[in-house]
């Protein structure tokens, strides 16, 4: 009697069918994401590229004889 009792204490399994995700609309959520990831990921690479062209515009400004006379006046 006692076993009786213990196995009511355990909620009963859910059927496998209502266990299992829908692999169709899951595979379709994770291309979504996988599309998002990779313009998030494009958008970094392109504003990293552009800081680095800008840094490099302004290391070529600084080395200018003229300019580096003028940024010593000041």
């Amino acid at each position: 009697m006692s076993s009786s009792s213990s196995s009511a204490a355990i909620p009963a399994m859910p059927k496998l069918p209502d266990a299992v995700p829908d692999l169709p609309s899951f595979y379709g959520l994770f291309k979504e994401f996988a599309k998002a990831f990779e313009m998030v990921t494009r958008h970094c690479v392109t504003t990293m590229d552009r800081a680095v062209e800008a840094l490099a515009a302004v290391e070529a400004l600084t080395d200018n004889p003229t300019i580096k006379a003028k940024l010593r006046e000041k």
